[in-house]
This record gives C-alpha cells, sequence and structure tokens, in this order.
C-alpha cells in the first residue's frame, strides 16, 4: 500500500477539501494524520524552570531574595489561611501553609499543576536566578 503524505500548509482549505473528495471518490484507503499538539505557553515555562533547576541546583525565594514567595492560594479574614511556594525543585515546588503567619505545614506540588500565575512568577524568579548564577560563574572564572 502506498501511503500519500498531503502537506495542508501548502495547499488553500478548497484544495484540501477538493483533494479529500477525489481520494474517497476514487476509493482510495486514505486518512488525514492528527498534527503533534503544540507546546504550550505554560509547558514550555515548566521545562525551562526544570532546566535552570537542574543546571545549578534548587533554591529558595529567601536565596533569591524575592519580595515575595509565590502566592498558591490565599483566604482573608481572621485567621488568614496562604500557601506559598518557598523552595524550587527541578521536579516541583515545596508549598508552605501558613494560618496566622504560623507554619502549619508543607507539601511538594508538580509544576505542572500549578496556575499559569504561579508559573509565570515562578518563570520570572528563575530566570533572575539564572543570571546571578551566570554572572558569579563569570566571577569566578576571572
Amino acid at each position: 500500500m502506498k501511503k500519500i503524505i498531503i502537506d495542508p500548509h501548502n495547499c488553500s482549505r478548497e484544495e484540501l477539501e477538493e483533494l479529500k473528495e477525489y481520494l474517497d471518490e476514487k476509493c482510495w484507503d486514505w486518512k488525514e494524520e492528527e498534527p503533534e499538539p503544540e507546546e504550550s505557553e505554560k509547558d514550555s515555562k515548566i521545562a525551562y524552570i526544570k532546566r535552570v533547576i537542574a543546571d545549578w541546583g534548587s533554591t529558595t525565594t529567601a536565596e533569591l531574595e524575592a519580595e515575595g514567595s509565590p502566592v498558591i492560594s490565599s483566604i482573608g479574614n481572621h485567621p488568614n489561611t496562604s500557601v506559598l511556594v518557598e523552595t524550587f525543585y527541578s521536579n516541583g515546588v515545596e508549598a508552605v501553609s501558613y494560618v496566622d503567619e504560623m507554619e502549619t505545614g508543607s507539601n511538594t506540588i508538580a509544576y505542572e499543576d500549578l496556575s499559569d500565575d504561579v508559573i509565570d512568577e515562578i518563570y520570572i524568579l528563575i530566570e533572575r536566578y539564572e543570571a546571578d548564577q551566570v554572572q558569579t560563574q563569570k566571577r569566578i572564572s576571572n
């Protein structure tokens, strides 16, 4: 059986539909292959974060002297309950729970399970982390 590969980017939608009709009329056995899903912006950022952490090691918001920790969740009023990202590992983050500024527990959360907004905040911190590490390495090697 011969295989026909059609690149839909080299023809118009009408031409593609016309070709499909022709193949059906001539009783050709054909199927349209599903395009591979493109990597999302979130997936791309997660891959970058994981690569930087794998290259330079885990770090914390304290080490990075961040103005604040990325907030996973926060419920106001009394008592104030928050879950903050405190440590960055290659496979995920350590999320620390607080009730009225008192630490009540922690757990590890995979990057893929975090919201886009939290990933954006982590991405910015990790970009800065990588830049600092590269600068430090340049100073040491000179």
